[in-house]
């Protein structure tokens, strides 16, 4: 997951620049959800990376054009400052979230 993300941020953000940030949070959605059924229904190791991977490409889609309809959203200052910083504490929050029960498990 965090390979794939990684390395498409970028791209993301470029193409969320060049198709609308709408256009690409929808498809990235819609890769991350499919992902995640795919993680779902895995049945061997091997599916269940290859999900992950899925489930990073599309928050690499995400996470770049969701800050971007956030800018579009709140063309003040002050409110766009306010909604940039719960867009931050909400990120971390669930990346601190999504760590736990991963300790113990045998690889």
């Amino acid at each position: 997951y965090t390979l794939s993300l990684a390395a498409l941020l970028l791209a993301g953000g470029a193409l969320g620049d060049r198709f609308g940030a709408r256009n690409v949070f929808v498809c990235g959605l819609s890769v991350f959800t499919a992902a995640s059924l795919g993680c779902a229904a895995a049945h061997s190791f091997a599916a269940l990376i290859i999900a992950r991977m899925g489930q990073g490409v599309g928050a690499a889609l995400m996470v770049p054009t969701s800050l971007s309809m956030l800018q579009l959203a709140f063309p003040v200052l002050e409110q766009r400052s306010r909604a940039v910083g719960w867009w931050a504490a909400k990120g971390g929050a669930s990346m601190a979230v999504g760590k736990v029960g991963s300790e113990g498990v045998d690889e």
